[in-house]
């Protein structure tokens, strides 16, 4: 047995640590966190560049790191107790209540394989066997935490001194609200954007449009509705596994993990890129307001920062730097940007490899529990993957749901109450089989060039444009009751169609769909009107300025 020792560190809990405020401020100081544990404290600046000593700690090697964990090979049990005892003693410091696990394995001589795979037998144990967190709580006379209900120890503008509002807050929400000015100078050195702008800190600032005398037809102008879009790479773990297998000794295995991890970092940093890219090229200005503008010129105004007069983009990053990513945006655009990060995202990488993913669009209320929204964004994005796999298919995935009001149940539960008929209520159903429940939507869909079923998102979007042109724009009435009327089946869609003298396209022209397909897809299209603003490279756009 050889002395070195492999350290492998796994957050653990990341969601109830990030996601756990309805505060975006909070949010985004604790998904820098997690960044920071990780690549702030252990990897140094010049990584990059070839150096793998981990910050601090001479004898420490950094194998390969990614999505929160990190592998390190220290030169033995006291230098691996030294580096792990520092850097648990930093994050309690730092960042209370992230939790973490940390496995350390003995070294099979001249096999990082076998020890890798002993590593992550244990880590598996460890994760099994977590002792279940029990937050000290505080004496009658301590005042609660407004975000967490534990005793507060300080109130937010100790860490956050622009707070717009006072109030108390616990260790573990003042250190997030303390790396806000860090947060937001990581992300403007990460990705590019343009001159006057900036990433908002509250969710109001999302882009949300709020005018209270705004009647039924103008209601495009009353929007207070966010997106959250969480995305997750396909396979990835199988990927690293396979790799491995395929490896001939430690110096090939090393070198090929690291290729792999820093080839989903691109990957996911150049999809997150085009989604800003995307985003700025449909801004424009009149020279006093700031404007976004969709391929259809629907549009909203962006909020301004009353302190900077710079303006808010409607949109915000919280996970990123792997192929697990979260973002939040004002809830017409979220579609469109998840749509787009997993065409880009998947796009063929320069030595061949190419990634997939799935995500899950979650359309609420601004208000409206972020745990809770993120919960239905993460249940959406497994949907989509169980979509892939049932299709033996390595492709991308998108699935969605709006809530105009609150959630009561699961994702499942939730369609089968408001998305599924009984089959005995369609009068076409002449089957003497027992009745079948009629499913009334078509998602997930599939994303991506490559995708040439009738059920893929270039479908929706086809027939979301075709409701809003010339033939059925002006008359929204018609839309809606053909929403009910695709409820009744198929009989009184035909009814519907001669009465009013109008045929659902089959969009592509596809003499394979079948009609149930065709009504699932129109009934998705016409819940989403209101909530998919497309976005198109417009280089007249692309380098726009904010007013002053």
């Amino acid at each position: 047995m050889s002395e070195q020792v492999l350290v492998i560190i796994e957050s653990s809990g990341i969601q109830d640590y990030v996601f756990g405020s309805n505060r975006l401020r909070e949010n985004i100081g604790a998904s820098y966190l997690v960044k920071a544990i990780i690549e702030d404290w252990i990897v140094p600046d010049d990584y990059a560049q070839g150096n793998r000593q981990a910050v601090g700690h001479p004898d420490v090697e950094i194998l390969w790191y990614g999505g929160g964990n990190i592998r390190l090979r220290c030169a033995n049990a006291a230098a691996a107790e030294a580096f792990t005892r520092a850097w648990s003693l930093r994050l309690l410091r730092k960042a209370p209540g992230l939790r973490a696990i940390v496995t350390h394995q003995p070294y099979v001589e001249n096999d990082l394989t076998r020890t890798h795979s002993d590593a992550m037998q244990a880590a598996a144990r460890n994760r099994s066997t977590q002792p279940l967190a029990v937050p000290a709580l505080g004496l009658s006379v301590t005042a609660d935490c407004q975000s967490t209900g534990l005793p507060a120890s300080a109130f937010n503008r100790r860490g956050d001194t622009h707070a717009p509002e006072l109030y108390p807050v616990s260790r573990a929400v003042q250190m997030k609200l303390a790396q806000l000015e860090a947060a937001n100078k990581h992300l403007k050195d990460e990705f590019r954007s343009p001159t006057g702008y900036e990433y908002p800190l509250d969710f109001d600032d999302l882009g949300r449009t709020v005018d209270e005398s705004a009647d039924a037809d103008t209601r495009l102008d009353n929007h207070s509705y966010l997106a959250v879009v969480h995305i997750d790479g396909n396979g990835m773990g199988e990927r690293f596994r396979k790799l491995q297998a395929a490896s001939i000794d430690d110096t090939d295995y090393v070198a090929k993990m690291r290729k792999l991890s820093e080839a989903v970092r691109s990957a996911s940093k150049a999809a997150l890129q085009h989604c800003i890219d995307l985003l700025v090229a449909r801004i424009s200005t009149d020279g006093k307001e700031v404007f976004f503008t969709a391929t259809d010129n629907s549009s909203f105004k962006l909020k301004r920062n009353p302190k900077n007069q710079s303006f808010y983009l409607p949109f915000r990053p919280l996970i990123y730097g792997g192929d697990d990513v979260t973002f939040v945006c004002d809830g017409r655009i979220g579609l469109a940007l998840a749509a787009a990060f997993l065409e880009k995202f998947s796009e063929r990488q320069p030595d061949g490899e190419q990634f997939t993913a799935c995500a899950g669009v979650a359309i609420v209320k601004t208000h409206y529990p972020f745990a809770r929204a993120y919960a239905l964004a993460e249940e959406l994005c497994a949907n989509a993957k169980q979509f892939v796999s049932a299709h033996d298919n390595d492709g991308c995935a998108i699935d969605w749901h709006i809530a105009p009001s609150g959630l009561s149940g699961s994702l499942e539960t939730i369609r089968e109450r408001e998305y599924t008929k009984p089959a005995q209520a369609d009068q076409s159903n002449t089957s003497k089989d027992s009745p079948q429940p009629r499913q009334l939507y078509l998602r997930p869909v599939w994303v991506g060039a490559e995708a040439t079923t009738f059920q893929r998102w270039q479908t929706i979007t086809m027939l979301v444009n075709e409701l809003k042109g010339r033939d059925w724009g002006d008359k929204r009435n018609k839309v809606m009751l053909l929403r009910e009327v695709l409820r009744q089946g198929a009989d009184k869609v035909k009814e519907f169609e001669t009465i009013y003298g109008v045929k659902l396209s089959k969009p592509f022209d596809e003499p394979t769909v079948d009609e149930t397909e065709l009504h699932q897809a129109y009934f998705d299209a016409i819940e989403l009107l209101e909530f998919l603003f497309e976005l198109k490279e417009d280089a007249t756009n692309a380098n726009v300025s904010a007013p002053h």
